[in-house]
């Protein structure tokens, strides 16, 4: 997971002593682009500025890092952030050069003298917004869009960490909002700059961000990812508009509707469109599998300004019932989409699979088309959340008395999963009112809080339960019915394989969860065992946990046992190699302490500042070992022994030998707890505790001892 760069706790902000928004909290990670939405007068821009320092707080904590903002002085502030907001900028006789430059007045002193470095810098920013040619322009002559790739040019002579724009996009014609937002995307993944802005257009919200935050009378009403955030029932529930308003406003529910069945994943730009809606597209270049074959492609397109073909003409159009259609009369776009499904992982090429919801979702939509046409289909296609086309063939379809029946088989390519090949039904019935969805036999019920879903339900997040209901609607909307249906998946196996997995210590019972929020399985997911330790760290916490042990493992979990240390019961979870996701997580959910127990073999690399200790990252035990006993007076021989040594284990004995072990680790458990406090700071008290299987305990930190002496009480 990546570094948390800017974190808002429990903000409240207003003007007169008059709190405006309250209560608010957020993350915004390195690298990553944190939209808000909300209609006029939720508190957005209140927000930005409570969080850039033009407004003082009411109260709550910014932090910038691990630093609390109030902290910093402006200057140090705005080498760390800079802002854009949408107030004209009024210069006098300034050339865009001059405008840019001051950015770097954090950085020139109190004369203001540019140095050579400023003026390369500002060179640099200048070459990077591609406004070179305008340098030496006045900016006042300037368009809208220019001046805006001008404010932003100067922003990024500040060269921050973080950068917060105000709707940056008002004023701007699509065009330049286009351009402004690839340069946004551009910078959060090149430069890893963490990005917070406010936006009204959410199409716009939807291509650009990595997490949408809502907005609504001065609170939080919801955040996450945009295909999860921004469906149509939850935009109109934020603007307050009537049910089925916003759809038809966007003109989703017309039935010409074209899908994005098709994207070019090999594209070196991929995804330059994604999230965008399809009717606000010029130029489909992802999402046309005919596009890349030019003018052989055989529609009605004509060449824009900048060589971008403009399909909006097109005689063939781009519609699901078409898709068959494409790939049989062009075999070559049919090879470029199935390669589509396999993704590199060092240096072999894995198969991506389809998620339970994946396969839920495409049950439900064949079984809802035999009931409702009394044709059973062969096979069964969607287009999941992250734009992939998948079709499956169908292992059953059929009626069973009132209702139908239709099962997928659960593929997940190559990544280890114990749910891969169990049969995913889905069972549908005509019903009065509404969509409704619901877990039969083997899903599992949610007994316990902080999960997705609410105690009694059956374990079948958001996601999955919109796939499932949109695949569904897609059916009634095709047919003409217009009642509602019944759609109860089961997964016969599942309450065999839910005990291979999380679900009991996570309190789902009954059976497996079904899950997923792209839709697509990736090979070897390391972010599948980073959502499971959040969703642990989740639960207890919504439990009423402020402690928590964090154990990399069975052998720390067992040494705690052993030890005795736990009398108050303190919930524990193993955050296998994921320790600097494990700490993150527990600051930004509360967290008041936390306790590290874990082996030497992996607690060893905590002290260079390894945070995922997997081997494939890195394996610097001995030589942290030796670095540290060098600095206790380890003569060559030793030092020469230790780098030599197989295991953590072999370097203890080796430091016996020298009469070394204990200055060693003290010296090793003193840099251990530095970078656990350069990563938490002052928001998480946390220690660690080491130990061998051979030696047993080897120490604990000054900290450690500290929180063990509290928990005695």
């Amino acid at each position: 997971m990546k570094e948390i760069v800017l974190h808002a706790r429990d903000l409240s902000a207003g003007y007169g002593g008059r709190a405006v928004v309250r209560d608010v909290s957020f993350t915004v990670r390195a690298g990553e682009i944190v939209t808000l939405v909300g209609p006029n007068g939720a508190g957005k821009s209140t927000l930005l500025r409570a969080i850039s320092r033009q407004l003082a707080p009411l109260a709550g904590t910014v932090y910038l890092g691990e630093r609390a903002m109030e902290t910093l002085s402006p200057n140090e502030l705005a080498r760390r952030l800079s802002i854009l907001t949408t107030e004209h900028l009024r210069t006098d006789r300034l050339t865009v050069r001059d405008v840019v430059s001051l950015g770097r007045y954090p950085y020139t002193g109190t004369l203001g003298m540019l140095s050579e470095r400023d003026r390369e810098v500002t060179a640099a920013a200048l070459a990077r917004l591609h406004i070179e040619d305008l340098a030496e322009r006045d900016f006042t002559a300037l368009s809208d869009g220019q001046r805006q790739r001008v404010l932003l040019a100067r922003a990024l002579c500040q060269e921050p960490e973080v950068l917060v724009l105000d709707e940056p996009t008002a004023y701007l014609d699509i065009r330049y909002q286009l351009e402004l937002l690839d340069l946004l995307e551009e910078l959060s993944r090149t430069q890893r700059l963490a990005v917070l802005l406010t936006l009204h257009e959410l199409p716009l919200a939807r291509r650009v961000s990595d997490t949408v935050v809502c907005v609504k009378d001065g609170a939080v009403q919801r955040a996450g990812a945009p295909e999860a955030v921004l469906t149509d029932e939850n935009i109109e529930t934020l603007y307050d508009l009537p049910r089925g308003a916003y759809a038809g406003f966007s003109g989703r529910n017309k039935p010409e509707r074209a899908y994005a069945f098709f994207q070019n994943r090999d594209c070196e730009k991929f995804p330059c469109h994604g999230g965008v809606a399809e009717e606000a597209f010029n130029c489909l270049f992802c999402y046309c599998p005919l596009y890349a074959l030019g003018e052989a492609c055989g529609g009605n397109f004509h060449y824009t300004e900048k060589g971008s073909k403009s399909c909006i003409d097109c005689n063939f159009p781009h519609r699901r019932e078409n898709y068959d259609k494409v790939l049989a009369r062009y075999p070559e776009i049919a090879a470029l989409a199935a390669r589509g499904g396999r993704v590199h992982s060092g240096q072999k090429l894995l198969r991506r699979g389809i998620t339970t919801g994946t396969c839920a979702a495409l049950a439900a939509g064949a079984a809802a088309r035999l009931l409702l046409t009394g044709e059973a289909p062969e096979s069964a296609r969607l287009i999941t959340p992250n734009g992939t086309p998948v079709t499956v063939p169908l292992t059953r379809c059929e009626r069973v008395g009132d209702a139908a029946v239709a099962a997928v088989r659960k593929d997940a390519g190559d990544d280890p999963d114990v749910t891969d090949g169990c049969l995913i039904c889905a069972t549908v019935r005509a019903a009065a009112g509404d969509i409704t969805v619901d877990g039969g036999e083997g899903v599992g019920r949610v007994t316990r809080p902080g999960l997705d879903q609410p105690i009694g339900a059956a374990a079948i997040n958001t996601v999955p339960r919109r796939m499932i209901a949109e695949a569904a609607e897609a059916v009634c909307a095709e047919t003409g019915y217009a009642d509602g249906l019944s759609i109860v998946i089961s997964v016969p196996d599942g309450a065999a394989l839910a005990k291979k997995t999380f679900n009991p210590m996570l309190g789902v019972e009954g059976g497996i969860s079904i899950l997923g929020t792209s839709g697509i399985v990736e090979p070897m997911s390391e972010q599948a065992v980073v959502d499971t330790i959040e969703t642990e760290l989740r639960q207890k916490r919504a439990e009423g946990a402020e402690r928590i042990i964090l154990t990399p493992g069975n052998y720390g979990a067992d040494f705690l046992l052993e030890s005795g240390w736990n009398p108050h019961n303190i919930p524990s979870v193993k955050y296998s190699n994921f320790l600097g996701d494990a700490l993150d997580l527990a600051v930004t959910m509360g967290y008041r302490e936390a306790l590290l127990v874990g082996h030497i073999g992996k607690l060893a690399k905590l002290a260079g500042g390894i945070m995922n200790t997997h081997s494939k990252y890195a394996d610097c035990r001995t030589e942290l070992f030796t670095a540290h006993a060098a600095l206790c007076g380890a003569d060559a021989a030793t030092c020469r022994a230790l780098m030599d040594a197989a295991t953590t284990d072999a370097c203890i004995a080796i430091l016996d030998g020298a009469g070394l072990r204990e200055p060693v680790l003290a010296s090793l458990l003193a840099a251990m707890q530095r970078q656990l406090t350069r990563r938490v700071g002052d928001r998480l008290r946390v220690g660690a505790v080491t130990f061998s299987n051979e030696y047993g305990l080897l120490g604990k930190t000054e900290t450690a001892e500290a929180i063990l002496n509290d928990w005695s009480k």
